[in-house]
């Protein structure tokens, strides 16, 4: 029990006490030590959470104050609300009902005396989306929706070209906010917050989103036979082991350089056919975006294929035994005969991956979107420099897919 009382001895100031009933009896009443000063403490009222609020007088008025519970029975140093609850005039006997302060007041717009009066005791809460619009091809489809637990849609906004959204939320409530992009149909950011009651300042949540919906995908397309450039599919590893039955190659220094598979790479083929197949998915992906007007025409996905090589030497004596290629689409240009080196040996790994995934993507796009949307890099990284001892391992390519300005 919190009361007002004047049981000092000067009974000069009132102060608030509290009482506490254990096992039906009261015990004596102690002053708040905490809370009350010389100055006049009356009209206590407690919150459900246990924070103290109540009337102090102050030189001319008397003011609400509130004190924070911090343990059982102890409340922190109190501090004055501010404006517009408090005025020049007297405030006094606050309650609290539903996050709303209703206390008494003799303001001038009173009726004469005391008059009751409302206010939220939570200030607004204000969220704000900071967004890096450079890293959101999708912007102008993105939709914000901001939804209660129920997933209830409160407030939902277009982003388009703007970089900064803002939401004007309730107090103490949950809120999820869920980012849709309306052209891929694809969730591509979500987050819960649950938005504080502060009565001393409005809140504004600041979240700073990078929508990376066309982030950078790095894909390591593993395992190569020594020496060879050709990924292991089954097409490809049978057309190897074929030019060994015939001692078309592997009898000579300067073809000697490539490995016999024999059937040590067999159980290899699934594993890199379905690898060779999700990569081509997730280019698919984006080219059907593209072809839907979800990407803006004037982006170019960029494909880059690195190769890589073990650290094993070849022989000086080793040659380019293959038909010439030359492919500008791929700015490749290799002639036949040329000195074998890993660097070579590097960028034909990544040019006849780059081959491979070109012709699955034929078969479901036709020439023209392939020729307007991507653009091919193939590159020679020479030798890995992962640290590792397994040189099956570092033989491999690596694709890199994103999106860019076109050249």
């Amino acid at each position: 029990l919190l009361f007002s009382t004047d049981m000092k001895e000067n009974g000069k100031e009132t102060d608030i006490a509290i009482s506490i009933n254990e096992n039906g009896i009261w015990s004596s009443p102690k002053i708040l030590e905490n809370v009350n000063t010389p100055a006049n403490e009356i009209t206590p009222f407690l919150d459900h959470e246990g924070n103290l609020y109540f009337a102090r007088y102050d030189t001319n008025n008397y003011n609400i104050y509130k004190a924070e519970l911090i343990e059982k029975w102890k409340w922190g140093t109190p501090r004055r609300l501010p404006y517009p609850i408090n005025t020049e005039r007297n405030e006094i006997a606050p309650i609290i009902v539903d996050d709303k302060l209703i206390f008494a007041s003799d303001r001038p717009e009173t009726s004469g005396g005391f008059d009751i009066f409302t206010y939220d005791l939570c200030l607004p809460v204000f969220l704000e989306l900071n967004f890096t619009q450079s890293t959101n091809i999708f912007s102008s489809f993105d939709k914000i929706i901001i939804s209660d637990t129920l997933n209830n849609i409160i407030e939902e906004k277009f982003l388009g070209t703007n970089n900064i959204v803002v939401f004007k939320l309730k107090p103490k409530k949950v809120y999820n906010i869920k980012i849709f992009n309306e052209c891929s149909g694809q969730n591509i950011y979500q987050k819960t917050v649950q938005t504080p009651c502060l009565d001393t300042s409005v809140v504004k949540f600041k979240i700073a989103l990078n929508i990376t919906n066309n982030l950078t995908e790095e894909i390591n397309l593993p395992f190569f036979v020594g020496g060879y450039y050709k990924p292991i599919t089954s097409q490809n590893l049978k057309q190897l082991k074929t030019l060994f039955d015939y001692n078309l190659i592997g009898i000579d220094d300067s073809t000697n350089f490539v490995e016999n598979p024999k059937d040590k790479y067999d159980s290899l083929v699934p594993h890199i056919e379905e690898s060779i197949n999700k990569i081509v998915a997730k280019i698919s992906q984006y080219i059907s975006l593209f072809e839907k007007g979800c990407i803006d025409p004037k982006k170019r996905l960029k494909i880059q294929i690195t190769g890589f090589a073990d650290p094993r030497k070849i022989s000086p004596s080793a040659k380019y035994f293959e038909e010439t290629i030359k492919d500008a689409k791929f700015n490749t240009f290799v002639e036949r005969g040329i000195q074998m080196d890993n660097l070579l040996l590097s960028k034909l790994r990544a040019y006849h991956t780059g081959k491979i995934i070109l012709e699955l993507l034929k078969k479901e796009f036709n020439p023209q979107t392939l020729n307007n949307f991507i653009e091919w890099e193939i590159i020679g990284g020479g030798i890995a420099n992962d640290i590792e001892e397994d040189y099956l391992v570092l033989r491999k390519v690596k694709v890199k897919i994103e999106i860019s300005d076109s050249n």
